[in-house]
């Protein structure tokens, strides 16, 4: 079907849009907590759709598991738009987010996807970086006792924490801002 709608199909974009616009709306709802916001993340995923040269490979996950996938990345584009500019209509009000009023569906979404966009980076990270932020951020090793477990001089050490948490961090600008927790 989803050839069909790259193809120019409009009766095939229209049995789609019927059969996932809900599901799409209600992810998009349970992100972001508002209706109208809600409307243009759906609106935008369907005019993606229409619009994508992008392909939908069914052997890497079910159609809409990726429809789904672009629901979160244009939901996170307008996060990061929102808070880039004050014209555009934010998703939270600022003044709850910094005081913890926002709901708790909405700060453990945006956890879990925080926790997924850091698991990603790490698991494109060589084994030797992946091992040093492992040990040093959530085994709680010391640089010198890293350098001893691994046998490896303690600038070696560093400059790979360095360079991984560069990389870490080129990779996370969007949440520069940080999470409640």
């Amino acid at each position: 079907m989803f050839q069909q709608v790259k193809e120019g199909n409009a009766a095939a974009f229209e049995v789609l849009y019927n059969r996932y616009s809900a599901l799409v709306y209600s992810f998009a709802l349970k992100a972001c907590e508002s209706k109208e916001l809600a409307a243009e993340i759906t609106q935008d995923v369907f005019v993606r759709l229409w619009t994508t040269t992008a392909v939908y490979r069914p052997e890497l996950s079910q159609f809409p598991t990726w429809l789904l996938t672009i629901a979160r990345g244009i939901y996170r584009d307008k996060l990061k738009s929102a808070s880039k500019s004050a014209k555009v209509v934010t998703l939270y009000d600022t003044a709850e987010w910094e005081h913890g009023a926002t709901s708790a569906s909405q700060r453990t979404v945006t956890r879990n996807w925080f926790r997924e966009d850091v698991y990603s980076v790490l698991l494109n990270m060589n084994r030797q970086e992946k091992l040093i932020i492992e040990l040093a951020y959530f085994q709680g090793l010391t640089l010198s006792e890293i350098a001893n477990q691994l046998e490896q001089p303690l600038g070696t050490v560093k400059t790979r924490l360095h360079r991984a948490l560069k990389r870490l961090r080129k990779s996370m600008v969007e949440w520069e801002g940080g999470l409640e927790q």
